[in-house]
């Protein structure tokens, strides 16, 4: 029998949704932090109606109209800091979009404007999550570096601990990542991400690798790396000490880089398909 797990340490199932965050933005989950402009008087009483509208509409999934109401805004007060607010939520619409370049100006934009740390936070969170999807792992530790400190201590912050401490392990910072993940892990405890940053602490090397396959019968395992091996990559056979019963499992070669690991994953891909990097 082989069993399997993503390559992102969650459980393999249908439709499950992507850890990339930017595909859904967390602002949708963090409500009280938008629309929340009522008191302040850095704008006339006619553009803080305009972006709560937009507020409203972005809500209401109608994003043209929210964009259509905020670049007014945007135009007539680009030095405001209650416009970061704006620019913000503008930026959203972009994502939801696909526009992920003219997203990652306005949240530029929004950071050095915006006074309110928790609105700082989301700007920086989704800049990581932008930086996340591209691959881009240490301008994604950068800006989830910031992100943490800002954002409330609740779901989907726990999305965002995780993907900076995946950014980090992928940047070869491995201690550092630890950290991060703990985090997780105490503070969010019945998380899905909590399930899967125990995984990735679990890996006790400070090098990636290749999981080929695990099985529950050696001789399974012994076939599977000896074809490997066979093909020229270098395989070795590891009991999974954490399993309910006996697992083998296929590891292929010892990287110090993650973009080393993912390249000779992609080679074994030709050979078996169900792969992934570890940790």
């Amino acid at each position: 029998m082989r069993t399997s797990t993503r390559e992102d340490g969650t459980a393999r199932q249908k439709g499950a949704l992507r850890l990339c965050a930017s595909s859904r933005p967390v602002a949708l989950l963090w409500s009280g932090l938008l629309g929340a402009l009522g008191g302040c008087t850095a704008l006339p009483p006619g553009a803080v109606r305009q972006i709560e509208n937009a507020n409203l509409a972005y809500r209401a999934r109608d994003y043209d109209r929210a964009e259509g109401m905020l670049t007014p805004v945007i135009r007539s007060h680009p030095e405001s800091p209650d416009t970061a607010e704006a620019l913000y939520l503008r930026a959203l619409c972009h994502i939801h979009r696909q526009q992920r370049d003219t997203a990652r100006a306005d949240l530029k934009r929004a950071v050095p404007l915006s006074l309110r740390p928790a609105l700082t936070a989301l700007a920086y969170a989704q800049l990581g999550n932008l930086a996340f999807d591209e691959e881009d792992y240490p301008q994604a530790a950068g800006c989830y570096r910031y992100a943490v400190k800002g954002l409330p201590r609740q779901r989907p912050t726990d999305q965002v601990l995780y993907q900076y401490g995946l950014s980090l392990q992928r940047c070869g910072r491995f201690a550092d990542a630890r950290f991060a993940l703990a985090d997780v892990i105490m503070d969010y405890s019945g998380s899905p991400y909590a399930a899967a940053a125990q995984r990735k602490l679990a890996w006790p090397y400070e090098f990636f690798s290749i999981q080929c396959g695990a099985f529950s019968k050696l001789e399974s395992a012994r076939e599977l790396a000896g074809d490997l091996q066979a093909r020229g990559f270098d395989t070795r056979i590891l009991q999974d000490p954490r399993a309910e019963s006996t697992l083998y499992i296929v590891y292929a070669g010892q990287h110090s880089t993650y973009g080393a690991a993912v390249t000779e994953r992609d080679a074994i891909r030709n050979v078996v398909h169900d792969v992934f990097v570890v940790p």
